[in-house]
């Protein structure tokens, strides 16, 4: 059975709605620092490939950021190096979403992690490796037992300034 464009959730404005590779971007994503199939390193040309033509795009210190329907997505030195979602579309490699539960989020991605407190939030921050061997931090928001939202970046090396990874 051939999928019909009502059976694929589109996020952007010039995807294809009637892929299924479009539909199943987030899976096939090459890192599990990433959402919606875009990962930390990804260039300009491959995310518009992915999720279309961005709907504005703003300068600030360190790099510019795209806003997609789905996603914000920093660039700094013309590659991708913060992601956060902005709807339940955007999913993570193993599937996560605004909406799935803690033990989803356990169950997909381990005990390993840095809990950290925000406030009536708590931000479950997974580190994980990259190609090149830095690092990437995956952080769930939970609230009430549930995803709240998602952010995906690259932390900066032991040397530099720390200031930059906090959110």
């Amino acid at each position: 059975v051939e999928a019909t464009s009502t059976d694929i959730p589109f996020t952007g404005e010039s995807r294809d709605k009637g892929s299924v590779a479009a539909m199943n971007s987030w899976a096939n994503a090459e890192s599990d620092l990433s959402l919606e199939g875009v990962s930390l390193g990804d260039k300009l040309d491959k995310v518009h490939e992915m999720l279309g033509t961005e709907l504005s795009s703003t300068g600030r210190v360190g790099g510019q950021t795209y806003s997609f329907t789905d996603l914000d997505i920093r660039f700094r030195n013309d590659v991708v190096d913060d992601l956060t979602s902005k709807t339940e579309e955007a999913r993570t490699k193993k599937g996560i979403h605004h909406g799935s539960i803690e033990d989803e989020v356990l169950q997909a991605y381990g005990q390993e992690f840095k809990k950290v407190s925000l406030g009536s939030d708590t931000a479950y921050d997974y580190t994980l490796k990259l190609n090149d061997d830095s690092t990437g931090t995956l952080r769930f928001i939970i609230n009430n037992g549930k995803v709240k939202s998602i952010r995906v970046w690259r932390n900066m090396p032991a040397s530099a300034s720390t200031a930059a990874n906090t959110p």
